[in-house]
């Protein structure tokens, strides 16, 4: 069971699976393919196993009745939904996205939530005597998230577009299937060699986050 609080839209209540991820991977290696041929891919690959986990969408107004029978769990997110109000206000203007400005707009942020809340409700006291952990908290988690998804979109979509290149320049000589293939595992070992320097991931990391099976993970370290 996983409590879901980001900002992307989800349902109140939905299902992953393992196998979500791998067809989302594929897509992004090849964004040309079809919807039959991504199954197709999975058929192949024959996953031993499938893992199925519960999402629940805990934002404010999401999942009344979990929220009705939970209290600090309701009042948790008020105060996130307080919290993201507040920092997109203070970070309008000019000079505010600098990364020395974001500390205090976080810090901002988390005290006005905390001065606007209720004072009947349950959390209040622990928030407020835990002030500067919330406030770290949340400045520490949003930048890390956001350089490094930012960071690996970048090396992942580098290193795709120059095995691209370099696949289509052999399929012209050797054709076009081969070349393509060729091209991806090349964007693969690029977007490896970015991850591993800009984030610091070792060789199964980087794997593990480019969504590589394991039948071929001891072949693409060879060619490192």
């Amino acid at each position: 069971l996983v409590f879901y609080n980001g900002t992307r839209s989800v349902p109140d209540r939905k299902e992953l699976r393992l196998s979500d991820a791998y067809r989302k991977r594929i897509r992004e290696l090849n964004k040309e393919i079809s919807d039959r041929e991504v199954e197709e891919v999975l058929e192949r690959l024959s996953p031993d196993i499938e893992v199925r986990v519960t999402l629940l969408n805990v934002n404010e107004g999401r999942n009344p009745e979990l929220m009705g029978r939970c209290r600090p769990l309701r009042e948790y997110a008020w105060t996130v939904q307080e919290i993201r109000k507040n920092v997109r206000e203070l970070s309008e203007g000019e000079g505010r996205e600098r990364p020395e400005a974001r500390q205090d707009i976080f810090t901002e942020a988390v005290n006005r939530a905390l001065d606007g809340m209720p004072d009947d409700f349950e959390i209040k006291q622990y928030l407020v005597e835990n002030r500067r952990e919330l406030t770290d908290m949340w400045y520490t988690d949003y930048d890390e998230d956001e350089v490094r998804e930012m960071i690996r979109k970048e090396a992942t979509e580098q290193g795709l577009e120059q095995g691209r290149e370099q696949g289509l320049e052999q399929g012209r000589k050797q054709g076009l299937e081969q070349g393509r293939e060729q091209g991806l595992e090349r964007g693969i070992l690029q977007s490896m060699r970015n991850l591993m320097a800009n984030l610091g991931l070792s060789k199964d990391e980087a794997l593990d986050a480019l969504g590589v099976e394991a039948s071929r993970r001891q072949a693409f370290v060879a060619m490192l």
